[in-house]
């Protein structure tokens, strides 16, 4: 099996929070969605670019 790199692995993380970000949005809203992923989107989190994710927002969860 292949191993993934920081990198692949930080870019999956990112993609996963887009998707969660479109379940808050369908199920709380745009201004809670925004302010989970902090960016608003014109469409759907999923298609926005993983780099628009910036994981610092998420460090300090445990």
């Amino acid at each position: 099996m292949a191993r993934f790199t920081q990198a692949q692995m930080l870019d999956e993380l990112r993609t996963i929070f887009l998707f969660e970000a479109d379940h808050v949005l369908i199920s709380s809203g745009s201004a809670k969605a925004e302010a989970f992923i902090g960016f608003r989107t014109k469409d759907e989190y999923c298609h926005e670019p993983t780099a628009k994710v910036d994981l610092s927002l998420f460090a300090s969860i445990t």
